[in-house]
């Protein structure tokens, strides 16, 4: 028998249990109070798994694929795992039947074993730019059109709209092309430290890029150029140029930026970005935080030396060199570090040696030249000089045939890349040829890599040379 005493504990233990069981309807009653799964996003992919996070507050949730049934689980995150290749939707119920919103992704995203890309950029505001319609677009796999901007009002703002036009309209003959827009660059990147560091602002961004993909439905994604992230940078005092201002959190805001795109665009859209070889650009920006987020990273591995000042372009070098040189007097940090191996290592690394397949070799078609040249060095190259320039492999492709010039192969030098000597003019031109580009070519297929992109189609010859290298080793 129970005491009077235990009998009035009992009541008082119901009572509380009943109130708890009337506050727990309160809160989840579905439909009044329950608050479906918010923020729903893919972290992570490979060849036959999505994993996914979101955020709520219910004990457990129900994970559905492809618009079935497919597991529940405790925590607010989950790997759907069994994957057929290809793309597949995803949503989050909880226990009263809440729907968070769906996101998409594709199992093949940056599994390394889908065909490699080969990504053109556009220069469409350049001097030297093509008609749109005269683009190699059967030899591409992506053509991004650069540039756009964005603009005081924190919206994106292609420039020059009718050759934008132009472009979509000759990329409908070519379906199979995915076709980009670049936002940024070097002179119009003035807006990302500012719009990036802002939710509000970032949301506005977000807002009028699905606005634009909306409104042009051939446009297949975005390519992000903010150069650089954490590196400031005034403006040169042209009318055209934004400069870039900049700070340490420009590399945790880089990443937010791309989640809010990618949240914003879906996963049925391609999102890239383009990004420096440096250790100082690299420093500043966070791969391992961003690689889920991004379809591929474009990696600008080029314009390591040029004809500019500091103790790194003290001498004539190689600007786009895969390899280091032995011979090179630079002081050896820049000797070790300022060649595209070295660049390729350090993004597989940050990155993650599973996300080879989302990491691409860039390939400049254009070289520099240095004139003045003293009489140090080796025919021309490692030896001081006066001045300089950049030029388009299209004119350096004439001068391998003028009178004077004497052309020193990719193939007998340790950093793979061509360079001409006039002994006469005191004049050294460095770039990439046939030879050296279908070496990197090799070079990214030995290496599991994703492709190559190269900047820009403008400067290739008429022919296309060095487009079809490209397309003939990797297609």
């Amino acid at each position: 028998m129970f005491s009077f005493t235990e009998v009035r504990k009992s009541k008082w233990i119901l009572l509380f249990l009943a109130c708890l069981l009337i506050f727990s309807g309160l809160t989840s009653q579905p439909g009044v109070y329950a608050a479906a799964p918010t923020n729903l996003y893919v972290t992570g992919t490979t060849s036959n798994s999505v994993s996914l996070a979101w955020d709520g507050s219910e004990p457990y949730y129900y994970v559905y694929c492809d618009g079935v049934y497919n597991n529940w689980t405790y925590n607010k995150n989950f790997t759907v795992t069994n994957l057929s290749s290809g793309q597949h939707s995803f949503y989050i119920t909880d226990r009263y039947n809440n729907k968070s919103t769906t996101v998409y992704a594709s199992t093949s995203l940056g599994s390394g074993t889908e065909s490699k890309k080969i990504i053109a950029y556009y220069s469409a505001t350049a001097l030297n730019a093509l008609p749109p319609a005269s683009l190699p677009w059967n030899k591409v796999t992506h053509l991004i059109y650069a540039f756009a901007k964005i603009n005081n009002s924190y919206q994106i703002e292609v420039l020059d709209p009718s050759k934008f036009n132009a472009f979509l309209s000759a990329a409908q003959n070519y379906p199979n092309v995915k076709v980009l827009v670049c936002v940024g660059g070097w002179t119009k990147s003035g807006k990302f430290h500012e719009v990036s560091a802002d939710p509000t602002k970032r949301s506005i961004f977000v807002q009028s890029v699905q606005s634009l993909l909306n409104a042009n439905p051939r446009l297949n994604g975005l390519d992000i150029n903010w150069e650089f992230p954490t590196i400031s940078r005034p403006p040169d005092g042209s009318p055209y140029d934004e400069g870039n201002p900049a700070g340490p959190e420009d590399k945790t805001n880089f990443t937010y930026l791309l989640r809010d795109l990618r949240t914003g665009i879906g996963f049925n859209k391609v999102l890239s970005v383009g990004v420096g070889a440096g250790l100082n650009h690299i420093q500043g920006i966070d791969p391992a935080a961003f690689i889920d987020y991004i379809d591929f990273i474009n990696v600008m591995s080029y314009n390591y030396h040029g004809p500019w000042s500091g103790s790194y372009n003290a001498y004539t070098a190689f600007h786009s060199g895969l390899y280091l040189d032995s011979r090179d007097p630079h002081p050896q940090d820049a000797k070790t570090q300022l060649n595209v191996d070295w660049t390729m290592n350090q993004y597989t690394l940050l990155a993650g040696s599973n996300n080879r397949g989302k990491i691409i070799l860039g390939i400049p078609f254009y070289g520099y030249f240095y004139e003045g040249l003293g009489n140090s060095g080796y025919n021309g190259l490692f030896t001081t000089y006066l001045n300089g320039g950049e030029c388009s492999y299209s004119i350096i492709k004439e001068l391998e045939s003028q009178s004077g010039y004497v052309k020193y192969p990719a193939s007998n030098n340790e950093s793979k890349v061509p360079y001409l000597y006039n002994s006469s003019l005191k004049k050294m031109y460095n770039y990439d040829d046939v030879w050296s580009v279908q070496n990197k070519c090799d070079y990214v297929r030995n290496k599991g890599y994703g492709g190559v992109m190269f900047w820009d189609v403008n400067h290739d010859t008429l022919g296309f040379e060095l487009t079809n290298a490209i397309y003939n080793k990797l297609k």
